[in-house]
């Protein structure tokens, strides 16, 4: 929000007191063109930072804000003084570790000495195989003076996210880390990990044992831990990129894997709350949004095929459309021909590609061999438990479509007793064809009641960019919404 004000039916009037609080730091993302080395891409996977987190470093009862930076960059640490002022605060440590691309962060006392400790992932999509800038690190706060940190090793994915919970229920902090991409082969399924903590902030990888199937379930962009089917158990649950909406629920000393949503997407995050005021749980699901060159359905879905289809021993993306009932490729002829140069001698001119039918671009059988990832909505959307396990699909509505949504925060603006949502979206680093998604500018779902939401502009506000993460704070018992923006400044929203 820069410069104006809101007014939310009910509610106080919201600016943007960034710089009076001096939260003052500016994310800048780093030059890097996937596209110059993976031209299927449908979009690029580098510029999903920055984190964020808010905790109490110094045990002094306020909230303390952490701010991922990109690759080359150095993250941003505040801490709250007693007035309401946020200061720099150096770290040596962390200044040490820019190298790295912070994409989540979470505060946790993974070490049970009542100190809050950094856990930060990293992303990027960059560093190669068994890069060590790819492992998660651990920043152990030694009394609110300094950190030491720890590495979690032999994580091999570019990872989208770190979530506490309790595995064991030994009162102990566990993570998880979603698994968002391979470098160089997006289309490969990356590992997603469980960690054990062993109360002394060091972690090993329990996932093969404790959640069978997790590691492999596929691209994850966002999770959360909530207890779904009451049982005072926290249950995991994943937005999935090509996916569905997928839970591992706690079943003994075992998370069994449970679909919340069949239907596929390019699920982006999810975030837990009883929305209809039934007493259970139900969820709010990020989506690339309905205002798209592409509109899949569960008839006519987006595919992306995945193989080595011109025989050099390198994996390509074919990803393809429906248009007008026909199945046509995404990627137009010169994208095609950086990937797979034989074909520029059967499609000497663009009228000849354009006139031919998928399989008569890439064979049928290689298609029909290949491993094939779909989307069938778009649709950002909340999901309505009923029951059982069982949701319902509630898609927003139709003026929260018009954007992608990358987090949300679920708070009550109005204080009149019902969560609302203010969802924090866009997205400029699509395929060119794709286009630029950045038709959002500030959006609530005022909450109705019986799980109906209205939507609301912020009028007389716009926030421009890449909106990424999402918080809460409090400042001198004032609420704020802290939003973090790709290659932007940090907005903290009064409300």
């Amino acid at each position: 929000m820069e410069g104006g004000r809101l007014k939310v039916e009910g509610g106080r009037e919201f600016h943007d007191d960034a710089a009076q609080l001096g939260l003052l730091y500016t994310h800048k993302e780093n030059d890097y063109v996937e596209f110059n080395r993976e031209p299927l891409l449908p979009h690029m996977l580098s510029t999903e930072g920055p984190a964020l987190a808010v905790g109490d470093l110094n045990n002094d009862g306020m909230d303390d804000v952490f701010v991922g930076g990109a690759r080359g960059k150095k993250a941003g640490l505040f801490v709250q003084r007693a007035d309401g002022v946020f200061v720099p605060w150096q770290s040596e440590v962390l200044n040490a570790d820019s190298l790295y691309e912070d994409v989540d962060a979470i505060w946790n006392d993974v070490n049970g000495d009542g100190w809050k400790d950094l856990v930060v992932v990293s992303g990027g999509n960059e560093y190669y195989g068994a890069d060590s800038l790819k492992w998660p690190r651990v920043y152990l706060n030694q009394e609110g003076k300094s950190f030491t940190k720890t590495i979690i090793k032999g994580v091999a994915s570019t990872l989208s996210c770190v979530v506490p919970m309790d595995v064991n229920n030994d009162g102990k902090t566990d993570l998880f880390f979603g698994g968002r991409a391979i470098t160089f082969a997006y289309g490969t399924v990356p590992s997603s990990y469980l960690m054990q903590n062993d109360g002394r902030g060091g972690f090993r990888d329990v996932t093969a044992g404790s959640a069978p199937g997790l590691a492999q379930i596929g691209f994850v962009k966002g999770a959360t831990a909530t207890d779904l089917n009451g049982d005072k158990d926290q249950d995991i649950v994943l937005a999935l990129e090509w996916g569905g909406v997928v839970a591992f629920i706690k079943d003994g000393a075992v998370f069994r894997q449970q679909t919340l949503l069949p239907t596929k997407g390019w699920w982006s995050f999810v975030k837990a709350a009883d929305l209809d005021g039934d007493g259970d749980v139900d969820l709010v699901v990020g989506n690339q949004g309905e205002n798209s060159r592409v509109r899949p359905t569960l008839q006519e879905p987006v595919r992306m095929y995945y193989d080595d289809f011109d025989g050099n021993g390198l994996k390509e993306q074919f990803i393809t459309y429906y248009l007008r009932g026909e199945e046509i490729p995404f990627a137009n002829k010169s994208e095609l021909d950086k990937q797979m140069p034989g074909l520029k001698k059967r499609f000497l001119y663009a009228e000849q590609f354009a006139k031919s039918a998928v399989d008569k671009i890439i064979d049928r059988a290689l298609l029909n061999k290949a491993p094939v990832f779909t989307a069938e909505t778009f649709s950002n959307a909340m999901l309505i438990n009923e029951g059982g396990l069982r949701f319902r699909l509630q898609p927003m509505p139709a003026m929260a479509q018009l954007s992608n949504y990358n987090d949300a925060l679920i708070t009550d603006l109005n204080k009149d007793g019902k969560p609302d949502v203010v969802l924090a979206g866009n997205f400029d680093a699509d395929v060119i064809a794709m286009g630029r998604d950045d038709a959002d500018h500030g959006s609530l779902l005022i909450n109705t009641g019986a799980g109906s939401f209205r939507y609301q502009q912020m009028d007389g506000v716009s926030i421009r960019g890449v909106s990424k993460k999402i918080r809460e704070i409090t400042v001198s018992d004032k609420r704020y919404m802290l939003i973090a923006r790709n290659n932007e400044t940090l907005l903290a929203i009064s409300y």
